[in-house]
């Protein structure tokens, strides 16, 4: 996985920190899931208004996790904490079908930022504690998870009240790997290098068009939309 990639290389540097970025709607259970996580009482739970920052620390690594509220009226301010992300978690309510849709498209959006391009993503099915919870496998088809093709992507069924299926799940990661290799954090890499080509060739093909214009000779628009079409092939 992407976060088994990252936390692998940090082993031989565990002054690095992993900076992770925490989402979901609210009420979806992000702050209970990161006291579960650092081992915190939860019995006394807010509704995050702003932010809360938590280092969690294990077997030489440190994680720096990011809780932003979900209230709609905070969500546009997302995108400030977008830079430097190494791993977003988004956090689901498997119990609220009724937000089905709209975290969906939450998450949709989130997945389109260019500051989160190739970012891997842990998506937490939380509340499975209550029977109207849907199943992950439900969840990850009606989100149409198995589209995404840009990054690596992994969905865990979880309580964050009992904390089931959360510290086991991200601390299996930090026991050591007999593969020395990083294939994903590779992936990554070169996601974002393919990313950035594309651009430069876009870039490129509109400055020749422009160029173009001034000898009569500018590119149709149909042949135009072939060169970008096939320069993103």
């Amino acid at each position: 996985m992407g976060l088994l990639s990252i936390l692998r290389k940090l082993k031989s540097a565990p002054d690095q920190e992993v900076r992770i970025l925490l989402l979901g709607l609210d009420n979806a259970g992000k702050t209970t899931l990161l006291k579960q996580l650092a081992s915190e009482d939860i019995s006394h739970i807010t509704p995050t208004q702003g932010f809360n920052i938590k280092s969690v620390q294990s077997q030489g690594f440190k994680l720096n996790v990011w809780d932003i509220g979900g209230q709609r009226k905070i969500r546009p301010y997302w995108r400030n904490y977008f830079e430097n992300t190494d791993i977003l978690i988004y956090v689901i309510d498997s119990a609220d079908r009724k937000r089905f849709e709209e975290t969906g498209q939450e998450l949709a959006e989130l997945l389109e930022e260019e500051k989160l391009s190739c970012v891997p993503v842990l998506i937490f099915a939380n509340k499975q504690d209550l029977l109207t919870a849907a199943p992950a496998s439900e969840i990850a088809e009606g989100l149409n998870l198995h589209t995404i093709r840009d990054r690596v992507w992994q969905i865990q069924s979880c309580s964050a009240l009992t904390g089931e299926g959360i510290q086991d799940f991200i601390f299996s990661f930090f026991s050591p790997k007999p593969s020395g290799r990083h294939e994903l954090g590779l992936q990554k890499c070169q996601c974002k290098e393919e990313i950035k080509s594309r651009r430069m060739e876009m870039q490129e093909l509109r400055e020749l068009n422009s160029a173009l214009k001034n000898t009569n000779l500018l590119l149709s628009d149909q042949m135009f939309f072939h060169l970008c079409t096939a320069t993103a092939v």
